[in-house]
């Protein structure tokens, strides 16, 4: 009888311990965010990325909550992409936000400090590039495919024998069908621009079909040296950027970077264009782009 009346409190006891300790996923379910994420950096890597692949939503969303602040987060990337590549967008966008999210706290000196494998670097990389080039895929899916992938090439710098080559990353994705792609590898191009991409991105200022894609080939030319981005672009490409001004409005960063080049530049259509600019910008812009045409001009 004492027997029966021990396994009983026993069993009672290993109850209440669950019920203390409740799965990531009922976590998720209850909407408790912060007990999910500090029980999910505690767990086992691997139980988190299994979660990751499970077939039941509400599963891989806690494991998708709790994977980003694991100090083991980089392992599960590949098994992010492999989502991410998948056909059911439910998973497959909150995927490409995770290992965003991932990536962001990744650069060459974690990988140094936390001597993360190059292997497993190259193969993430390469996991979510095949899914940037999948045309057959959403393009905030790819576009966010390729940033990952960009990410974790520049953060191999510091692990590869061989520093990896990102401007043969980037530039066939200059030109792909989607102007989402494109966008995205003009925005992840290093500033200053690396030669091998100067004909590229001038390329896409003069000949892209969508004004964004333009405006943001602008942006990435005179982010830097606008003297040198005037030179090198030719008179094709100093018509495109005073052709830009009438385009979107939607990036402020892009519009100053543009009018950094028009004031540089000593034709005096480019100073008609800063002009213009100037009264299409949003408010919040007026003021610098004012501060940006009293200056004296080459």
């Amino acid at each position: 009888m004492r027997v029966v009346v021990a396994l009983a409190l026993c069993a009672c006891a290993l109850g209440l311990a669950h019920a203390a300790t409740p799965r990531l996923r009922e976590l998720y379910l209850a909407g408790d965010l912060a007990e999910l994420r500090r029980r999910g950096e505690a767990a086992p890597i691997a139980g988190v990325r299994d979660d990751l692949a499970a077939t039941d939503r509400a599963t891989a969303y806690a494991a998708m909550a709790a994977v980003v602040g694991h100090d083991d987060a980089p392992l599960a990337l590949t098994a992010l992409a492999q989502i991410a590549g998948g056909w059911d967008r439910a998973r497959a966008a909150p995927a490409t936000t995770t290992a965003r999210r991932i990536v962001a706290t990744l650069d060459d000196a974690r990988a140094i400090r936390d001597d993360l494998d190059d292997d497993l670097l190259a193969e993430a990389a390469a996991a979510w590039l095949a899914v940037a080039d999948r045309a057959d895929r959403w393009s905030d899916v790819r576009a966010g495919a390729l940033g990952i992938a960009v990410a974790l090439t520049q953060a191999r710098a510091a692990t590869a024998a061989t520093a990896p080559d990102l401007p043969a990353l980037l530039a066939p994705r200059y030109v792909d069908a989607d102007p989402e792609v494109r966008l995205a590898a003009l925005e992840s191009t290093p500033a200053p621009v690396p030669a091998p991409l100067v004909a590229p991105t001038i390329a896409r200022l003069t000949g892209d079909p969508v004004a964004a894609v333009r405006l943001v080939a602008a942006q990435v030319l005179c982010a830097v040296d606008a003297e040198a981005a005037i030179a090198a672009m030719g008179p094709a490409g100093r018509a495109a950027m005073v052709a830009a001004v009438a385009g979107p409005l939607d990036r402020p960063g892009a519009l100053l970077d543009l009018a950094r080049c028009l004031a540089a530049d000593d034709d005096p259509a480019s100073a008609r264009a800063l002009a213009t600019l100037r009264q299409r910008a949003p408010r919040a812009l007026r003021a610098p782009l004012a501060a940006l045409a009293r200056r004296p001009r080459p």
